[in-house]
């Protein structure tokens, strides 16, 4: 299986409350037509939904900022899908950060990110565990791009160039079944709405897209096609002060996919749970879940997966 090079598709800090009720619901409304109908993308593989400070690269920032260097974003996750697994996922270990490099005036900003991803799974027939545990490695994903936005009374605009691969980290899952080693190039737009605010509530819409088989453009060989012509992404994240330093918080994402073959295709992320905070460090214990008709991960044949468990995440994140 010849190499691949890769893609991917999601932090944000909020204006103030007179920018969000500045802005015309038509001008809010019309702004998101406009990215739906000329930008589209493929959705590949593992496509790992970012929380809003990984991509938006004037999270936690603001015009006093510093222009050089003013935010950045860490967080390390674990998943472990207690009650629904599949053949090839038990859990999940990820690694996650980015680096606002640059801002002007809360206006612009440039961002870098990279992320590591590890995909574990129970043991396949005939397989013999290396140790006591009763998993196996199966792959690694890497993805990371460069991140722009620009603040339009306080709409964030995105733009966005990046790439992903999984890399197996063994040739077969069974006697007949060979893992696949996906990549992707990704040239994306979207738009981080202001934070909707009622009471205590808070909450963040952002919607994504772009074209993602730069590969295909290039004519790179040996690389396989993704099974859709684009993906249109909508993601939610919320929260819920409870106490002083703990909240109620849900994040999710909804795409809808243009199969290659016809028809369309919605794959979705949910994760509901607590959230504990310490300055600006975040604890967040909740439950998982991930439903997906083809990871791309087997050659030749679909791989759906409907996960469900608990998991957590350790995080440093600008303050809001």
């Amino acid at each position: 299986m010849a190499k691949k090079e890769v893609p991917y598709l999601t932090g944000y800090r909020s204006p103030n409350i007179s920018d969000t009720l500045s802005i015309p619901l038509d001008i809010l409304i019309l702004s998101m037509l406009l990215i739906l109908f000329f930008n589209s993308s493929p959705l590949w593989s593992r496509d790992f939904p970012e929380p809003i400070d990984a991509f938006d690269a004037l999270s936690g920032v603001d015009s006093d900022s510093p222009n050089l260097l003013p935010a950045s974003f860490l967080q390390l996750r674990y998943d472990n899908f207690t009650f629904h697994s599949s053949v090839t996922d038990d859990f999940q270990i990820q690694a996650l950060g980015s680096f606002t490099l640059l801002q002007y005036q809360g206006f612009v900003g440039l961002k870098l990110s990279y992320g590591t991803f590890l995909l574990v799974g129970p043991l396949a027939p005939g397989d013999v565990a290396a140790s006591t545990a009763k998993w196996w490695m199966n792959s690694v994903q890497f993805q990371y791009g460069l991140y722009g936005a620009f603040n339009v009374g306080g709409v964030h605009l995105l733009w966005e160039y990046s790439r992903l691969s999984n890399h197996p980290l063994r040739a077969q899952r069974t006697a007949t079944e060979t893992f696949e080693n996906p990549a992707s190039e990704r040239l994306a737009t979207g738009i981080v709405l202001p934070p909707i605010k009622v009471g205590s509530f808070r909450g963040h819409f952002y919607y994504r897209t772009g074209f993602v088989d730069l590969f295909d453009y290039w004519k790179a060989k040996n690389i396989p096609k993704p099974r859709n012509f684009w993906v249109h992404r909508f993601g939610m994240e919320a929260s819920y002060p409870i106490h002083s330093s703990l909240a109620v918080f849900s994040d999710g994402t909804l795409d809808l996919l243009a199969l290659r073959t016809g028809g369309w295709d919605v794959p979705w992320t949910g994760q509901i749970g607590f959230q504990f905070s310490s300055k600006e460090r975040q604890l967040k214990v909740f439950l998982t879940a991930v439903w997906n008709n083809d990871t791309e991960e087997i050659v030749e044949k679909p791989n759906p997966i409907r996960l469900l468990g608990l998991g957590f995440s350790l995080s440093t994140k600008p303050l809001y």
